[in-house]
């Protein structure tokens, strides 16, 4: 990612958005613009999500345990059509970093019924 206009998504224990323009720019629930901080006459756009990786391994730690893997996990998730049928959830486990900048809000798991499996709430 070198360019104006492209994006890098750094994943972990959270997400890391990374942005480059060719000017300064800021807008509310984006961090930036860092001038030269990546690359030479480039202004570096940041945002993210605070909890995204940490949420995958909870889940898969406390409601799923060691004795299944994470491809099985990824398989499950795969067969469930996207809208998760109407299961939504709000990654907000330890705050929001962007676009509503929150340390204080909370996930939650919205829509939940007795027809949802683990993949679907994977997924």
């Amino acid at each position: 990612v070198v360019k104006p206009g492209q994006m890098a998504l750094l994943t972990g224990s959270s997400h890391l958005h990374l942005g480059f323009v060719d000017h300064a720019m800021h807008a509310k629930g984006i961090f930036g613009t860092y001038k030269d901080a990546v690359l030479p006459g480039m202004h570096t756009v940041e945002g993210g999500q605070t909890s995204t990786g940490t949420i995958v391994n909870w889940f898969k730690r406390t409601l799923v345990g060691p004795e299944t893997s994470y491809s099985v996990l990824d398989a499950e998730a795969a067969a469930v059509p996207p809208g998760c049928d109407g299961l939504s959830c709000l990654d907000h486990f330890q705050g929001n970093r962007t676009p509503h900048t929150d340390p204080l809000s909370r996930g939650a798991v919205v829509g939940l019924t007795l027809a949802h499996t683990r993949g679907h709430v994977f997924r």
